[in-house]
């Protein structure tokens, strides 16, 4: 005789029960009863905690159980006991307003989270307390509008950002908090790409930081000092009426292409293909100018060369001789419609310096 599955959940004699006084109780019901209490008794804990943590913010260790369960305002404890996070969670992770310290008890970061990462509008500070970005984040890195700061409190950069690099249109400020220049960025450093084409007025509309100018007997090269880079034209031209700028050098000893720097020939061959031209050349003073200033600047891939000057007055020099014997090896690239030149002691190897222009214009 088979039974149904409904009579399974009856009790059939004295074994299914529990004597109390007078009262015979089935163990499956005290079995399901005390199986609904635990549901209800732990719900509730969790419930009435999640409440708790919205009215007043309780404090756990980084891997307590219960952290997982709700949402609210919590304060968390690092492994080493420091209160490392101070703000919203749902579901254990960071979401929502939120700071976060460190172990001294200082601020790294408060603003805006969003699974446990910062997102949104927030404040990364440096270990002194000071400022160093106030703006957007997206997955912990800088993006969008924001400002950044030096560790002493001055003003570095406002601006467009993107995956915690300077991009798009910004303003930089020197460490005197005076603003040196206007315009695009990309891959964390000045578009000097922009520059090419402009008039001598339209780069000093841009550009408002110390420069100096060379004059030698055929051409004048202006040193945009705080970004690194120079033009040059010629002295039929004078700066009153101004040129338009075909060659802008820029004294770094690494490029940004495609969002990715480089600073070794292996490594530009495998982006820009192969070059249109190799081989040595004698450095005009254009050349040799931009090289005093990687050198000034630390970079000493290529030893400066030689150059007899005459200051005319504030801010202009005469350039009244050149080491005419000094000989670099250049690398030119065509790449999206410009030429850039790199210049090496030897071959291959790392660059001091490059120079960008339009290809239509290359000099042989």
């Amino acid at each position: 005789m088979k039974i149904k599955v409904k009579d399974k959940l009856y009790p059939k004699d004295n074994n299914d029960y529990y004597p109390c006084l007078k009262w015979l109780i089935s163990k499956r019901l005290v079995f399901f009863v005390v199986l609904i209490i635990g549901i209800l008794s732990i719900y509730g804990i969790v419930y009435f905690h999640s409440l708790s943590v919205y009215q007043n913010s309780v404090t756990y260790p980084y891997n307590a159980v219960l952290l997982r369960f709700f949402s609210g305002n919590v304060r968390i404890k690092a492994k080493s006991g420091y209160v490392a996070y101070e703000g919203e969670v749902k579901k254990g992770k960071a979401e929502g307003e939120g700071t976060l310290y460190g172990k001294s008890g200082n601020r790294i970061y408060t603003g805006a989270f969003k699974n446990s990462m910062y997102s949104g509008e927030g404040t990364l500070f440096y270990e002194n307390g000071q400022i160093q970005y106030k703006g957007e984040f997206k997955e912990n890195e800088f993006c969008g509008i924001g400002d950044l700061y030096r560790e002493n409190g001055s003003i570095e950069y406002k601006g467009g950002f993107y995956k915690g690099k300077k991009e798009g249109e910004g303003h930089l400020y020197n460490n005197r908090n005076h603003l040196v220049f206007t315009g695009n960025f990309l891959g964390d450093q000045v578009y000097y790409e922009e520059l090419l084409e402009k008039s001598t007025e339209e780069i000093a509309s841009m550009y408002s930081g110390a420069y100096t100018i060379y004059k030698d007997k055929d051409n004048v090269v202006v040193a945009l000092e705080e970004i690194s880079a120079l033009y040059q034209g010629s002295q039929e031209a004078s700066l009153e009426n101004g040129w338009k700028v075909g060659e802008i050098y820029v004294c770094k000893d690494w490029i940004s292409i495609g969002r990715e720097e480089y600073s070794k020939i292996e490594e530009l061959k495998k982006v820009l293909g192969n070059p249109v031209y190799e081989g040595n050349t004698y450095l005009t003073t254009t050349e040799a100018v931009c090289l005093e200033y990687t050198n000034r600047a630390g970079i000493t891939i290529l030893k400066p060369a030689i150059i007899k000057k005459e200051p005319l007055y504030q801010e202009v020099v005469q350039v009244a001789g050149l080491e005419t014997d000094y000989m670099v090896y250049l690398y030119t690239y065509e790449y999206g419609g410009l030429f850039y030149s790199f210049y090496c002691q030897s071959r291959d190897g790392e660059f001091a310096m490059y120079r960008i222009e339009k290809a239509e214009v290359k000099r042989e």
